[in-house]
């Protein structure tokens, strides 16, 4: 029993960790301006944390953390384009963005509504697996 309990405490942490990075990835998505390649060394960390935790990871997230991502970096390419300047304040402080915003480009609401899934899923899940 005691093993048991050992690992779920692992698998735990290590999620709060595999959330840690994913928000930290986020925060620099929104706080900076990434390129495709600077984009692409960011989930190459994320990817090399799951793989060397794939042990505890289930599938299912390891695939969300990473359409999550996408999705946020997605939406803030779109928003830098979308020539709507009090959303992309609020973005690139890590505020929120009002819905009205967003609403004046179809795409970005979008963009922003399957990023939002992702993360909701990608946090349901991790807190049941905390709440073990």
């Amino acid at each position: 029993m005691a093993r048991a309990g050992r690992n779920i405490e692992e698998k735990q942490n290590i999620y709060k960790e595999l959330w840690n990075k994913i928000e930290e990835i986020h925060i620099t998505l929104r706080a900076d301006k990434i390129n495709n390649v600077e984009f692409d060394k960011l989930r190459t960390i994320l990817n090399s944390y799951i793989l060397k935790n794939s042990l505890f990871i289930d599938e299912k997230d390891q695939q969300l953390s990473n359409n999550y991502l996408k999705e946020v970096y997605r939406f803030a390419e779109h928003l830098r384009q979308s020539n709507i300047p009090d959303a992309e304040i609020e973005w690139n402080v890590t505020g929120p963005v009002l819905p009205e915003a967003i609403n004046k480009a179809q795409e970005l609401k979008s963009i922003y509504d399957n990023a939002n899934r992702n993360r909701e899923e990608l946090l349901r899940r991790i807190r049941k697996i905390l709440s073990e």
